[in-house]
Parts: C-alpha cells; structure tokens; sequence
C-alpha cells in the first residue's frame, strides 16, 4: 500500500501511456522529457517552410527570420501534470486512463509578431499599387478626359493572422496571396459632366528660384477636383512655404519694399488662380 501510495503521489516521472507526436514518454523525468522535446521542436522548426506566392511573384520566410519558437517548458510541465493531479482517487483513475487509452502532448510555437509586420510591409511594397484617378488634361482649347484605374493593397494583418496560427501549429506555410482592390478616389463618371473650359487666365514669369517656387506651388493645386459645394482653400492645398518643403528665397514685396524671402512667386500662383476662378462664375 506504502509503495502505491508512493508510485501515485510522486511527481517527477512521466507516467506510462503519455506521448509527444508518436514518442512515449513515459518514465521520463521532466528535464528528459523537455530536451526530447526541445529536440524535436528544433527537427520540427528546421523542416517548416513559409512560401508566399502573388502571380509570377514568389516570396520565402524562414521561422528563424522570424525569431520563431517552441514552447518547449510549457510542454514537458504538460507532460509531468498528467495522472499527478487530484487526490488518490482521482490520480488512480486518471493514471489507468492514460495508460489504456494515450494521452498526447501538444507542442504550440510563437514568433515575433513585429518581425511578421516587417516582412509583409517588404512584400507589400512589391505588389502594393495606388489607384490612378481619373483626370483631365488640356490639348490647346479642347478638354481631354484620361480614366481611372484600380489599385490593389496586401491586407497584412489578415496574412499576419494566417502565418501566426500555422506557426502555432508548427505547421508549413503555403499562401496564394489576395490583395484587395483599392477604389480611385475620382471615377471617369465624376468628370464626365465636364466638358467646357469655363475660364482661364494668363500671368508670365522668368526663370530663376522664383520660378522654382512658381512651379511647386502649380503642382500642389494641378489636378484639383472639387465637387458642387466643396471649398477650395489655397493655403490647405499648397501648404507652408518653407525650406523644408523645397521652397527657395526669391523677391517678395514686404511693406511696398523688394527683398528676398522664402516661398518668393507663390503669391503670383495664388493671383493667377483667383483670377481664373473670378472670370469662371464660381462662389
């Protein structure tokens, strides 16, 4: 009785009928059980592949880029709790259980989930396209409408979620990648309606740092589409005039006074601009 009290009240042997992936594990103390394990884990990551395919575009993970790992502690503690928990009644039960029926030990593995966003924002810069708007451009005096396109864009925390879960599950990764269809903000439709040149208005500049300004300033408002009701404000859609964004001290007027200070010419833009939108009958 004092010996089978022992063999169920003991605590540091694998009992009989535990097994990892087809390995018995009984009699094995936790330390042995936690290095087979460790070592199959490592055999199972080595052998694990993570391709990511998109068309003609093939892309390959490691486990190891993504610092990936085995739970390996928490497997052998799983391997010694069973058939040692419960008081005399319950470990008896439990333990003739285990020995007729088996019991599996379960391995889950983990990666660094920032390591996973890096890859796929690599990868997204490879099959990631902006949408095109449609837009209109000027042949002289006549008025030439160029359609939209659509763009595409990796969901990657869909694809991040799918590469966790089979990492948990230790299991290779083989995914056709789906980018989702990004709409233009401006359709063919929506400028449709437009078919006449309101109005225009004409101002002449030289070349020079005033020039280099004229120019950015142009390429900050070309292409503008406003529907009925919207309000176009200049400042909003140039932005500031600084070094930092590329500006250039040119002559200014400043007190009726001619000196040079950054963003010099924008305000011939802004002029030539209010111009045209006053001869076109906007609000």
């Amino acid at each position: 009785a004092a010996a089978y009290t022992y063999w169920l009240f003991e605590a540091h042997h694998v009992v009989q009928g535990v097994y990892f992936e087809g390995y018995h594990l009984g009699g094995m103390t936790k330390d042995q059980a936690q290095s087979f394990i460790a070592a199959k884990a490592k055999e199972r990551l080595e052998a694990m592949t993570i391709k990511l395919t998109y068309k003609d575009a093939s892309f390959t993970l490691s486990p190891a880029e993504l610092a990936a790992t085995c739970q390996v502690e928490e497997a052998a503690a799983e391997a010694i709790r069973l058939g040692h928990e419960g008081g005399f009644l319950n470990r008896a039960l439990s333990r003739f259980a285990i020995a007729r029926n088996g019991r599996n030990v379960k391995l889950f593995a983990s990666a660094d989930e920032k390591l996973i966003d890096q890859k796929l924002q690599q990868i997204a810069g490879v099959i990631n396209l902006a949408p095109q708007d449609a837009y209109i451009t000027f042949d002289e005096s006549r008025i030439c409408h160029v359609g939209s396109k659509m763009g595409r864009t990796l969901p990657i925390e869909g694809t991040k979620a799918f590469i966790v879960s089979k990492l948990k599950d230790l299991k290779s990764v083989a995914l056709e990648l789906e980018p989702l269809p990004v709409t233009p903000k401006v359709a063919e439709k929506d400028l449709a309606h437009i078919t006449d040149i309101l109005a225009s208005y004409t101002t002449n500049f030289y070349g020079g740092r005033r020039a280099d300004n004229i120019i950015l300033a142009t390429r900050s408002i070309n292409g503008i589409y406003m529907k009925s009701g919207d309000v176009f404000s200049f400042n909003k859609t140039v932005g500031k005039r600084t070094r930092a964004a590329g500006y250039k001290d040119a002559p200014v007027i400043i007190d009726g006074k001619i000196g040079d200070d950054v963003g010099g010419g924008v305000c011939q833009v802004s002029s030539t601009l209010y111009n045209a939108v006053l001869l076109s009958g906007l609000k």
